[in-house]
């Protein structure tokens, strides 16, 4: 009996390495506000890589409103902005992978 092995094309490689990148930038965010901003890193509910439901709006909140700005941190800034281009390019990828037709069919 021969089996063939499936092998997910480029594109699917890459948008799994924007997703991944994308989350290591959260993560890397997240502990940057834990050691420079304590309070605000609190407010948040201390989020972790997998928080409870009940911390994910606080952070996005933080993170696409401009909440982030009355701590008047540049390094903060570019990060927080790191993090919106790259969730930005994660949904453009999967959005132009479906209208294009260039992710695997189920």
């Amino acid at each position: 009996m021969s089996g063939t092995t499936y092998i997910a094309p480029p594109y699917v490689w890459g948008i799994a390495a924007a997703i991944l990148i994308y989350l290591a930038m959260v993560g890397y965010l997240m502990n940057y506000l834990k050691n420079a901003h304590r309070s605000t890193w609190n407010q948040l509910g201390s989020p972790r890589f997998v928080p409870p439901i009940g911390y994910v709006l606080p952070s996005i909140k933080f993170i696409f409103w401009s909440d982030y700005k009355g701590l008047r941190d540049s390094r903060l800034a570019i990060l927080i902005w790191l993090v919106r281009i790259l969730f930005a390019l994660c949904l453009g990828l999967i959005v132009a992978g479906e209208l294009l037709h260039f992710l695997p069919t189920r």
